[in-house]
């Protein structure tokens, strides 16, 4: 099953310096450190200084009853490790009302 994770990071505080290069290669910093890659996506706002990043990723889940949980679970986990360390980065915060997942069938608040 294939599962859409979106968060939006915000009040960022870092943004005199904003550079999308440097953050795409933060973002593979991440993933080597964790362990665990995820394709992150980050879709920026038209304003300037940026305030709000949306940041995205999409991930296949088994649809085998006994893995689907425990491996939305990590994953959930891995993505809230990836939202909190991109905040810490930018100096901003991880808006926890506007983080989910979702599918064709499933739809929940990662927080």
């Amino acid at each position: 099953m294939i599962y859409d994770f979106a968060a939006k990071i915000k009040d960022i505080k870092n943004n005199k310096m904003f550079s999308m290069r440097l953050l795409e290669q933060n973002i593979l910093e991440i993933g080597e450190r964790m362990g665990r890659r995820l394709e992150i996506q980050v879709l920026l706002p038209d304003e300037h200084p940026i305030k709000d990043i949306l940041v995205k990723t999409e991930v296949s889940i088994s649809s085998m009853p006994k893995f689907h949980e425990a491996e939305l679970e990590e994953t959930i986990d891995t993505f809230k490790e990836y939202l909190d360390k991109l905040a810490n980065i930018l100096g901003g915060e991880v808006s926890k009302n506007e983080a989910f997942y979702n599918n064709s069938k499933t739809y929940g608040r990662i927080y």
